[in-house]
């Protein structure tokens, strides 16, 4: 797997660097090799990364601006790459239809160069959008499970993908601990994926979870980028944090004196492959084994791809993250069929809902948000459904 991280997959980028947007500008030797050296750093961003402070492929722990500056450069080989797949297959299917005027067709061999520029344009747009401030998303759902409280309603606000490292910073991390104190919640809920890397290296900004206040508790389950950072290490800190992590199991809700509903949790299915036995993958049953079935449950998942496994289980709602909401306009399509077709928002199977987030911040490994949704705090307000 490293193999292919770290060799395969950038080799190839490199390759077709070469063969679609170097070679075509007919350059002189030394210039040809120089615009190639840049492809080379894009395409091998991890290494590059990687040889400058950072330990770990899936959990980036370089600085700030080479994490995401290198990302930057890799997604800029990637859009341009794209772009001139569509020049040469429009110019091939050109020649297959005007064969008899293939040897005069027009030449523009500096377009490449310029699908680069605008490719660069195009994930610096992409880079401002990834490291902005999540926005407010909010919403209302109704249904006869959910109870009625002496305020109306319960509150909840989902973080997801906070990615908590050297791709966010102590500032934006503490802003958005604020703006979910703001919402006022009776339940804080984390689908995952809070942090990269070890908690030395993001200790200035996971302290800020500390700061949450929720009346009834703050609960989060694992994502995939918790076990690629040596959870083992981060299951004391989460303690000391005041999040309890749920694991396959839920907790019931005590609202007004009485138990309103039922948070549960599973595991992330990258759970099964951390050497450490203790963790084991998703297990819905388990999860909900012994839950009164009249009862309302709130179920975190950090796939979404899950929804359809918890669903026909009457689980009211399903949070989730993991998607980053398709990253790129195109790409989220791919990352739709990827995750069950689910990539961000609201979903319902009958009376079960699932809500997917397109995540607080974003993973500094793939760095970009360019026309999918912005980062995201979600509200939720569970409100049991008005009779005439």
């Amino acid at each position: 797997m490293l193999i292919m991280f770290f060799i395969v997959y950038p080799l190839c980028l490199l390759i077709l660097s070469w063969f679609l947007l170097v070679k075509p500008l007919g350059l002189r030797r030394k210039w040809a090799l120089l615009l190639l050296f840049v492809y080379f750093c894009g395409s091998f961003k991890d290494l590059i990364s990687n040889l400058s402070g950072g330990s770990n492929i899936v959990a980036p722990e370089a600085s700030y601006e080479v994490v995401t500056w290198m990302s930057t450069l890799n997604i800029t080989v990637i859009i341009s790459l794209f772009l001139a797949l569509w020049i040469h297959a429009g110019r091939f299917i050109w020649k297959l239809l005007h064969r008899e005027q293939a040897a005069r067709m027009p030449g523009f061999r500096w377009q490449y160069l310029v699908i680069t520029l605008a490719a660069a344009v195009l994930a610096m747009i992409g880079r401002m959008n990834a490291g902005a401030l999540p926005e407010i998303h909010k919403y209302t759902l109704f249904d006869d499970r959910y109870p009625q409280t002496s305020r109306g309603f319960v509150r909840i606000v989902q973080l997801s993908d906070t990615h908590f490292g050297t791709s966010v910073g102590p500032e934006k991390a503490k802003k958005a601990m604020e703006m979910v104190n703001q919402m006022e919640p009776d339940l804080i809920l984390i689908t995952g994926d809070m942090i990269d890397g070890r908690p030395e290296k993001s200790r200035e900004e996971t302290v800020y979870f500390k700061n949450l206040k929720a009346n009834y508790g703050v609960y989060a389950v694992h994502g995939n980028h918790e076990y690629y950072s040596y959870p083992e290490e981060w299951d004391p800190v989460w303690r000391d944090l005041g999040i309890t992590i749920l694991e396959n199991e839920h907790v019931p809700i005590v609202i007004d004196g009485k138990t309103a509903l039922y948070v549960a949790g599973i595991s992330d299915r990258q759970a099964l492959r951390v050497k450490d036995k203790n963790y084991e993958g998703p297990n819905p049953e388990k999860a909900l084994k012994g839950i009164p079935p009249e009862m309302p449950v709130v179920l975190m998942s950090h796939r979404p791809a899950e929804f359809n496994r918890v669903a026909p289980m009457g689980v009211a709602l399903t949070l989730a993250g993991h998607t980053h909401g398709g990253h790129i306009a195109g790409l989220d399509r791919v990352i739709s069929a990827l995750n069950g077709g689910y990539v961000a928002g609201y979903y319902a199977q009958g009376d079960s809902r699932l809500i997917v987030s397109s995540g607080t911040f974003l993973w500094g490994g793939f760095f970009c948000r360019l026309g999918t949704p912005r980062g995201e705090i979600a509200v939720i307000d569970l409100m049991p459904r008005k009779h005439d």
